[in-house]
């Protein structure tokens, strides 16, 4: 294997100096600390029964940096299994229920250690990462190597608090990961990879408040994200992402990165749900509308928070905000039955606005309409229609298709003339079309 040369002497020195100074800052340093490699590989070979073939052979062999030994290749274990006197601390804590064992470890009375092999060449995880990690490891780094996958085998890092996998070539995430490492996982960078599902077991990860999933193959954030209730960082930058609703229950999350997404084009009103966001990143989107998010974020949320609620009231007031276009994202909440869109700036609508079939009051009052769209007489289920004080200089003849229109009100416009179809609104009650130059009929009459 010909491979790049890596500097494992510097590597080492900045591996020691770090546990040093974990050890002095706890007023402590254990004299197991010292224990040479190749002495801590034969206990441990007593320990796992273990012949030198079976944990090394080609399994170890063909993964290993050009002139890296076994030894130095065992040291990250090594350390992190003898650093603070194993045999008399493993019962304990092995001994401690979930809850008492992270309590213990938030508390910072537990002695915990990193693994890094970041930086090794590595096409594979070794054996040893499976086989000689003990309780003592809450951080195992496996960053910018050559990994292809995750093995199932992932019973012994249970107790792992931090799993960092970033710039790999790995495409499947294991469901195992859910399974055994629920209870203490709190942080994933599986970022710079060719992921583009997550398993259903993901969700058990309840520990989980940062997950890095970026520059991958997603295209929406999967549905199990939504189940990590304890997320606080979800980061989906330079993914292919064009759908976000997952995130709507995640409640506290505190920071959400979805920079470099193409084809995001609508940020979902489930968005909406996240009160806790204090950071919001994103390109340009046509929902919400421009005039809505270069305001800032709080003015954003407070939209889309809006929008949500609408979804059990069934009535949106978007009125006054200075908008100068209605969104196909709006047009999409086909639930909605009263609409009020009234003293903005649009100076048209959209075709869309037929797809809101259940809208019984529509208000575009004071806006810059100069016609409205035939798409407007599809919305047969329509009672109240004001459309006043805009420049609306014709009716299209589809307006006549609204039977049940009781209300409509067109007082200062440009109408010259009504469409025959208004016959149609054979449930009209009232009709108001004073400050029009009406010709046909006369304005007095209207």
């Amino acid at each position: 294997v010909t491979s790049a040369p890596c500097d494992f002497r510097r590597a080492e020195e900045e591996e020691d100096e770090e546990f040093t100074e974990w050890n002095n800052g706890a007023g402590r340093r254990s004299s197991a600390y010292a224990v040479e490699s190749d002495q801590a590989y034969r206990t441990l070979k007593d320990e796992l029964a273990l012949e030198w073939e079976q944990a090394v052979g080609n399994r170890i062999a063909d993964q290993l940096v050009e002139g890296m030994s076994y030894v130095d290749f065992l040291r990250p274990f090594t350390t992190a299994a003898f650093a603070y006197g194993r045999e008399g601390r493993q019962g304990y804590l092995e001994g401690l229920t979930p809850a008492e064992r992270r309590k213990l470890r938030e508390s910072g009375e537990e002695q915990v250690s990193a693994v890094d092999l970041s930086r090794r060449n590595l096409r594979k995880i070794p054996l040893e990462a499976y086989l000689l990690l003990g309780p003592f490891v809450s951080k195992i780094k496996f960053s910018r190597n050559r990994i292809t996958e995750i093995p199932t085998q992932l019973s012994r890092w249970g107790t792992i608090g931090s799993l960092l996998f970033d710039y790999n070539q790995i495409s499947r995430v294991p469901a195992s990961l859910g399974v055994h490492c629920g209870d203490f996982l709190t942080d994933i960078n599986a970022s710079h990879n060719q992921i583009s599902a997550l398993p259903s077991t993901f969700g058990k990860l309840s520990c989980l408040t940062s997950l890095t999933l970026s520059a991958n193959n997603f295209k929406s954030i999967p549905t199990v994200v939504g189940e990590c209730l304890s997320l606080r960082k979800l980061a989906m930058r330079n993914c292919q992402i064009s759908e976000v609703s997952a995130v709507g229950t995640l409640h506290r999350l505190e920071t959400l990165s979805l920079n470099g997404n193409p084809p995001l084009h609508h940020l979902a009103i489930e968005v909406g749900a996240c009160t806790s966001l204090t950071t919001l990143d994103f390109d340009p989107v046509s929902f919400p509308p421009r005039e809505i998010w270069e305001i800032g974020r709080e003015h954003l949320l407070s939209h889309l928070s809006l929008l949500l609620l609408s979804r059990q009231t069934l009535t949106a007031d978007i009125s006054s905000l200075s908008l100068r276009t209605v969104s196909v994202g709006l047009c999409r909440e086909v639930h909605l039955t009263t609409l009020d869109v009234s003293d903005n700036q649009l100076p048209s609508l959209p075709h869309c606005i037929s797809l809101l079939s259940a809208l019984t009051s529509l208000n575009l009052r004071n806006n810059l309409l100069q016609s409205l769209p035939p798409a407007v007489g599809h919305l047969t289920n329509m009672t109240a229609l004001d459309a006043s004080h805009n420049h609306i200089a014709a009716l299209p003849p589809p307006l006549g298709l609204m039977a049940k229109l009781r209300s409509l009100r067109l007082t200062h416009n440009k109408l010259t003339c009504l469409p025959l179809s208004v016959r149609g609104l054979v449930a009209l009650g009232e009709c108001l079309l004073g400050s029009n130059p009406l010709v046909q009929p006369p304005a007095d009459v209207a």
